[in-house]
C-alpha cells in the first residue's frame, strides 16, 4: 500500500498497513472476575465473610460491572429465609463497605433449586465506585431464618482503580 511523510514529519499509512498498527480495545481486558462460594452450613444470621477459607478482596475504588449467583445445591431454611450479598472487612462488620451492596432480599424462592441463577442489582453494581480506603470482602448476611442447606457460587466482575502514574 502506498505510505506518505507528512509535512510534519510524520508517516501516514492508508489500507491494511494502517490496520496493522495497532489494536482496537474494548476495554473488557481491564475486567477481572472473582468467585466465591457460599455454603449455607457455614452461615450465620449474624453475617460473615462468603468463603472464609479463600480470602479474596475487591480493591478500593473498584467498579463492579456485574455480579451473579449461581445455585449448585438448593438452599432451604424450613421458613422464608432471605439471602444479601455485599462488602465488608469482617463478619458482621461492614465498615466502607455495603452489606447488600451486590444484591439485597434474595428470597428463598429465588434460589431453591440447584442450576438457578440469580442476577445481582444492588447499588455497588454498576452504580458507584467501592468506596473507602481498604479492600473489601464479598460478604454475606442471612435474615428471617437460617439456612440449614445449601451451596452457591457468587461470581464478582469489577475494573480496579486506575494505577497512578
Amino acid at each position: 500500500m502506498t505510505n506518505w511523510t507528512n509535512s510534519d514529519g510524520l508517516e501516514v499509512k492508508f489500507g491494511l498497513d494502517a490496520a496493522k498498527l495497532g489494536k482496537v480495545s474494548s476495554g473488557r481486558e481491564l475486567e477481572q472476575h472473582i468467585t466465591v462460594v457460599l455454603d449455607a452450613t457455614d452461615t450465620a444470621l449474624t453475617g460473615g465473610r462468603v468463603d472464609s477459607d479463600n480470602p479474596v478482596l475487591i480493591p478500593a475504588g473498584s467498579y463492579i460491572t456485574q455480579a451473579f449467583f449461581r445455585v449448585i445445591t438448593a438452599f432451604d431454611s424450613g421458613a422464608s429465609a432471605t439471602l444479601d450479598l455485599g462488602l465488608g472487612i469482617e463478619a458482621g462488620t461492614y465498615t466502607g463497605g455495603d452489606e447488600d451492596g451486590i444484591d439485597v432480599a434474595i428470597a428463598e424462592t429465588a434460589i431453591d433449586t440447584a442450576g438457578k441463577v440469580v442476577v445481582c442489582d444492588g447499588a455497588l453494581v454498576r452504580g458507584t465506585a467501592v468506596t473507602g480506603a481498604v479492600d473489601l470482602y464479598p460478604t454475606y448476611d442471612v435474615d428471617t431464618a437460617a439456612f440449614t442447606a445449601g451451596k452457591g457460587v457468587l461470581h464478582i466482575f469489577f475494573i480496579p482503580p486506575a494505577v497512578p502514574a
